[in-house]
């Protein structure tokens, strides 16, 4: 007898607020719930439990939860909010370039985009350094209007002379926008003749002296310098790797024909990234004739670019060193599971895709020979954040996986995770047709998701 009433008792913990709380007791299930996935202070859940802070952290304690610091949930609803937000800020800012503006739009801090950027864009920074100007964001339309308002008056064909000419005198659209010069049209059409031509005006037959270089031989100089040393060369690096290199131009020559050197890296990482930007925006418009060009206008895939496992995270304002190891490990870990699923993938034979211009921006894509494409979405995880990361995913690659099926048929989501989750995770899935593959296991799991489509 008093064994068992000792036992009963020790079922019970002083929460320091005059009264006895079962810890199992179904009652603190909806504000642990809110503690534990929707990020709620101590303060916050001892309102809607009408206990004390200190009641909460005994509570929590006496189910086995440490109990988190104000800074721990502040990042936590962070990385919540960026996630949620990603596709959000991933286009906002492709559209600008801009962090402030970014934030602006998706209403986090700007601190808060540039650690998501960090993670999920590579070499974000680059495209900083040419923020996006309305005024300089014309249609083709509009460009070949203008072409054909400065030939309305002459009878002769339309050389770069007397375009410049026309715009001595006419320089702004009816809207006060500055008109676009030469250069924008040979780099949109290639060369002067294809612009006029595609207005539907006579040209002169040739486009001057022969030149060594246009501006697609120069971006794909700059292109391949990025390529060889691994990241965005500035112009004494692309000068001193041009040295010896016949039949390419000097860091002078690419500014000339592309613009200043910001807007020669922003255009030539375009292409090394297998990302377009808005290419009616004048400064960063990719010239045509590059055979990478061509596969970025095909919209949705590219051949799959290896994740960089090494990747090192610069130290964000306001991170403690604690902190900032377990972005940079979880940096890493994306990685690894990525390059994982992309090995196993090419293993079974399966075609490896990266996301092009017009695709959504999945972490990977697998193609099997009938066509089917597995959409992966990637996830990091630890005991403490698998829930929030299993949510997190399952959201992403259903998303993903609706705006690649208004383009291509068939399309199966596919969840990549670092550790396994619960069985009621797995029967989830199951119920929604999203494939399960686990870190350290990929290859075998794989090989199930395929037998069971066949």
């Amino acid at each position: 007898m008093t064994d068992e009433v000792s036992t009963q008792t020790n079922q019970f913990t002083d929460v320091g607020d005059g009264m006895l709380s079962d810890p199992n007791d179904a009652t603190d299930d909806d504000w642990l719930r809110k503690y534990q996935q929707e990020y709620l202070t101590l303060e916050q859940v001892a309102a809607i439990a009408g206990i004390t802070r200190e009641g909460v952290r005994q509570r929590l304690k006496a189910r086995g939860i440490q109990p988190r610091s104000l800074s721990e949930t502040t990042r936590l609803r962070e990385l919540r909010q960026v996630n949620m937000l990603g596709a959000d800020i991933r286009a906002a800012f492709l559209r600008t370039r801009s962090l402030a503006e970014t934030s602006l739009t998706v209403g986090l801090t700007e601190g808060a985009v540039q650690r998501y950027l960090e993670r999920e864009l590579p070499e974000w920074k680059v495209l900083t350094r040419l923020p996006r100007s309305a005024s300089k964001r014309f249609t083709k339309p509009e460009m070949l209007q203008s072409l054909r308002d400065a030939a309305s008056d002459s009878k002769t064909a339309l050389t770069t002379n007397a375009y410049r000419n026309y715009l001595s005198a006419e320089p702004f659209f009816t809207d006060g926008r500055r008109r676009p010069g030469v250069q924008a049209y040979i780099l949109r059409f290639s060369s002067w003749i294809g612009a006029v031509s595609a207005a539907g005006l006579s040209s002169n037959g040739h486009s001057g002296p022969s030149k060594e270089f246009d501006a697609a031989s120069a971006n794909r100089a700059v292109v391949d310098c990025w390529r060889d040393i691994g990241h965005a060369p500035s112009v004494a690096e692309y000068d001193r790797w041009q040295v010896g290199r016949d039949g390419r131009p000097s860091a002078a020559t690419a500014r000339k024909l592309l613009g200043s050197w910001p807007a020669v890296q922003v255009r030539a990482w375009q292409v090394v990234y297998g990302i377009l930007l808005d290419q009616d925006d004048e400064d960063v418009v990719v010239p045509d004739a590059s055979e990478d060009d061509d596969r970025l206008r095909d919209g949705q895939f590219l051949d799959y670019r290896q994740a960089d496992e090494g990747t090192l995270v610069s130290l964000p304002d306001g991170y403690e060193v604690g902190e900032y190891n377990a972005l940079e490990r979880a940096v890493r870990s994306h990685a690894r599971i990525q390059n994982e699923a992309a090995a196993a993938g090419q293993a079974l034979g399966l075609d490896v895709l990266s996301p092009g211009a017009g695709s959504a921006a999945f972490d990977l894509a697998l193609r099997g020979p009938d066509g089917t494409v597995y959409v992966v979405e990637v996830k990091s995880a630890t005991s403490e954040n698998l829930e929030l990361q299993m949510r997190l995913g399952l959201g992403q690659v259903l998303m993903y996986a609706h705006r690649l099926r208004l383009q291509h048929t068939p399309v199966r989501p596919v969840l990549a995770i670092e550790t396994t989750p619960g069985e009621t995770w797995s029967d989830l899935l199951s119920t929604l047709e999203v494939g399960l593959v686990v870190a350290g296991r990929i290859r075998d799991d794989l090989v199930r998701i395929l037998n069971r489509e066949n």
